[in-house]
C-alpha cells in the first residue's frame, strides 16, 4: 500500500490519544464508510495498549493471574477503527498502521494477472521447470497477485517519523 496511498499519510513520534483521534477524524472526513480496519505491527500495538494503561492506571492486586490490555476498537463520533494486529508486519512495518475502508464504494481488493498461454496466473504449479544456469528441474509456484486501491483518499497510513 506504500506508494498507492498518498493523501492521508501521517507521521507520529509517540502514539498518543491526540494523534489517533486526529488521524481517525481526517480519514472519516474523506468519505467512504464510518469504519476503517487498521492493520498494525507490534510496536504500534504496544502504543495503543500504553494509551489505555496510562488512562486507566491499571493497578494489579496481589495474586493477579491476568494483566494487560486487549483493545479491539477505537471509537469516535465520526466513526471507528477496528484494530487488527498483524504479525506479518512485525519486522519492517512494526511502526506502521494501514487504515483500510472495507465497506467503501470502491474498496481495496486483490487483483490478478490475466491468463497466459499456460493458463491461470492467479495460482498454478509449473512442474519440472528448467531454469537457465541451474542443473536440474524444479517445480515452481506461480501467483501473480497485486492490490488495487481505486479510491486511495478514503484510506490512510500512520507511520513513525523517519520510517
Amino acid at each position: 500500500l506504500l506508494g498507492q496511498i498518498t493523501t492521508n499519510v501521517k507521521s507520529y513520534t509517540v502514539i498518543d490519544e491526540a494523534f489517533v483521534d486526529s488521524f481517525a477524524v481526517t480519514l472519516f472526513e474523506t468519505g467512504g464508510s464510518d469504519v476503517r480496519d487498521l492493520y498494525f505491527g507490534s510496536a504500534l500495538s504496544l502504543g495503543f495498549q500504553k494509551i489505555v494503561k496510562d488512562k486507566y492506571k491499571i493497578d494489579p492486586q496481589p495474586y493477579v493471574t491476568e494483566y494487560g490490555v486487549k483493545l479491539h476498537k477505537w471509537v469516535l463520533n465520526q466513526g471507528e477503527f477496528n484494530l487488527i494486529w498483524d504479525p506479518t508486519m512485525n519486522q519492517s512495518f512494526t511502526d506502521f498502521g494501514f487504515a483500510i475502508d472495507p465497506d467503501g464504494r470502491r474498496p481495496v481488493k486483490m487483483r490478478f494477472m490475466g491468463d497466459d498461454d499456460k493458463g491461470s496466473r492467479k495460482f498454478r504449479i509449473d512442474k519440472h521447470v528448467e531454469t537457465p544456469g541451474t542443473d536440474g528441474r524444479i517445480d515452481k509456484f506461480l501467483a501473480d497477485i497485486g492490490i488495487q486501491v481505486p479510491l486511495e483518499k478514503i484510506n490512510g497510513i500512520a507511520k513513525k517519523a523517519n520510517s
